[in-house]
């Protein structure tokens, strides 16, 4: 009789035993050779969509996702709000700023627009580097906070990643044909 052993479970499964790391970790666990910077992917590019994960898989019709973002730094102070609904005929998403920035006041409003597949799971994307740089503390003078909320419930994220562009790369993504 033969036995084989799967090299990339154990991988995965060690440190849970060794570390302590949680069931929801593992499912967001990807194959290493596929792992890129600040980014956990799975092959079904989905995140736990349970009630209690806030997330755009969670979504239900008429509801929306609020992804807003408080960011202090040596020269700016800025408040974000990102918008995501999801309607019958798809997603749809609109964006607000307010702020100085280098002593210059900002006031920025971008029209709703329909998300397509490549918008969307650029949000999935977004969701699992936020998980991942909020869990690292990193030496940086900008300290955003992300509140993600559907409903009554809301998630609180800390970031202090001067290289993690965040919430400016996903609308850069979201409204990239847009004025």
């Amino acid at each position: 009789m033969h036995y084989s052993l799967n090299i990339n479970f154990l991988k995965i499964v060690i440190p849970f035993f060794l570390f302590g790391i949680n069931k929801s970790f593992l499912q967001h666990v990807q194959k290493p050779n596929h792992q890129s910077n600040f980014t956990l992917l799975n092959t079904a590019n989905k995140i736990d969509s349970s009630p209690s994960i806030l997330c755009i898989d969670s979504l239900k019709l008429g509801q929306d996702y609020f992804i807003n973002v408080q960011s202090n730094g040596c020269f700016h102070q800025s408040n974000l709000s990102l918008v995501i609904s999801k309607e019958t005929n798809g997603y749809f998403a609109c964006f607000k700023m307010k702020g100085n920035i280098e002593n210059k006041n900002v006031n920025t409003t971008l029209k709703k627009i329909k998300l397509g597949d490549y918008q969307i799971d650029s949000v999935r994307n977004f969701e699992r580097q936020l998980i991942s740089v909020s869990a690292s503390h990193f030496i940086c003078t900008t300290v955003d906070v992300y509140t993600l909320s559907i409903d009554k419930l809301s998630k609180i994220y800390t970031v202090n990643n001067c290289d993690w562009k965040g919430i400016g790369k996903l609308v850069g993504i979201l409204f990239h044909n847009t004025n």
